[in-house]
């Protein structure tokens, strides 16, 4: 279990800065809307990993995911020590790691799957909605209505609804959605249906305003996210560079790796290198993920 724990803190500081949902983030969106307070320790790092794989559309609960890293881990340092032979304490760490950042990889590069098809079809939701309003349904049919039908943003829905039906307010019930969304657009959203929830006021208009407005905003991240395509592939491709070359050189030239692996110099430059090699990797993202942000 402690294994298990320090994988999963571990996994949860690489993941957290592409996705903000680190548990200072959660809970800070938490105080904000008013709802419960996120559980600490290992319970936190698992919700931080279960939103992260969600978010990439990847069907797997954190505990199993932590085991697959442990395992991809395991293999490394296996195969650095059949294959090129370092079967030494730092060869052992130089392929587990490598081993543990391959997974990291496939997550990234998938990125906000199931976000970004949810927010895709954020638009079309309020324009249904609009719809049925106009169509004479009250707000809560017409968002039943959503939870039922086919739209991917409708249905997120079901939660909302569900807390409404035991006895929470409709506003509070949409700060939950929010925070489980974890995108700004959706913040507008919950304002016009607070606000028309509240007022009583014809809500379709600005339903109709809050659709047009979540297309423009997202066509210019599509915009952005096209501009930095470069940028991000070359971030992963620096990165990987170093280890790329580290491996190939200790396949064909011995001697050289048994001054990497075998000498205290060569073991201090290993891991300074690769220390240098994760920062780097991880300010790089952040430049770019700050751009689309």
């Amino acid at each position: 279990m402690t294994a298990l724990l320090i994988a999963a803190a571990v996994g949860a500081v690489v993941l957290a800065p592409w996705d903000g949902a680190s548990p200072r983030r959660l809970a800070g969106r938490h105080r904000r809307t008013g709802s419960v307070r996120v559980p600490s320790g290992e319970k936190a790092i698992l919700q931080v990993l279960d939103v992260r794989l969600r978010r990439a559309g990847i069907s797997i609960d954190a505990r199993t995911a932590v085991g697959s890293w442990l395992g991809s881990a395991v293999l490394g340092a296996i195969s650095t020590a059949v294959l090129l032979g370092a079967a030494g304490p730092i060869g052992l760490i130089v392929g587990g790691a490598a081993g543990a950042v391959v997974p990291v990889v496939m997550v990234l590069l998938r990125g906000d799957h199931e976000s970004r098809r949810v927010m895709a079809s954020l638009p079309e939701m309020l324009e249904l909605l609009a719809r049925s309003l106009r169509g004479g349904a009250d707000l809560h049919t017409a968002l039943h209505d959503l939870s039922d039908g086919t739209n991917e943003a409708g249905l997120t829905l079901k939660p909302v609804l569900l807390r409404a039906e035991a006895g929470g307010r409709l506003g509070e019930s949409f700060d939950r959605w929010v925070v489980d969304l974890g995108h700004r657009d959706a913040s507008i959203v919950r304002a016009v249906i607070r606000l028309g929830d509240s007022t009583g006021g014809s809500m379709a208009p600005a339903l109709d305003r809050a659709a047009a407005t979540i297309r423009e905003r997202s066509a210019i991240r599509a915009e952005i996210r096209a501009l930095t395509s470069q940028s991000r592939a070359s971030a992963i491709v620096i990165a990987a560079s170093p280890i790329g070359f580290l491996a190939v050189v200790s396949a064909t030239d011995p001697r050289s790796a048994h001054v990497l692996f075998a000498t205290s110099i060569g073991r201090a430059c290993l891991i300074g290198g690769l220390l240098l090699d994760g920062l780097g990797l991880l300010w790089m993202s952040r430049l770019t993920s700050g751009v689309e942000r």
